[in-house]
């Protein structure tokens, strides 16, 4: 199954720390219409925020990420990985609407509770 954002077999990089939002995406918790990461079959890997952005924006080229998850503090590496990332279709701010900075620096960006908002709660 595929949805608007992710076909089978893509890949997704987060930059988070281990928290809720991180580890529900993980575990089945949908992240867009009707489909979850791991439901997916989309491949989710970590990339390090003890890297320099030029060494992620390499990483994230080479695995072909096409949506990036991130953290609120890691903002200023999303915002250094955003013009540089050719493959990345879709960034994603983990944190609440209301914590999201007016001045974000990062096109097109989404926000985590708003996709799990919209989702449905079935998993076909």
């Amino acid at each position: 199954m595929e949805d608007a954002w992710l076909k089978p077999d893509e890949r997704v990089a987060t930059l988070a720390w281990n928290g809720y939002r991180h580890l529900e995406l993980y575990y089945s918790v949908s992240v867009s219409v009707s489909v979850s990461v791991s439901v997916s079959g989309a491949v989710l890997h970590t990339l390090n925020p003890r890297l320099h952005a030029d060494q992620l924006v390499w990483m994230a080229d080479d695995a072909e990420d096409r949506v990036l998850f991130f953290d609120l503090s890691f903002l200023p590496l999303g915002q250094a990985i955003a013009p540089a990332g050719k493959p990345i279709r879709h960034f994603v701010l983990m944190c609440d609407r209301d914590r999201i900075p007016p001045d974000r620096g990062v096109p097109g960006l989404s926000c985590y509770e708003d996709l799990v908002g919209q989702a449905s709660d079935r998993v076909e």
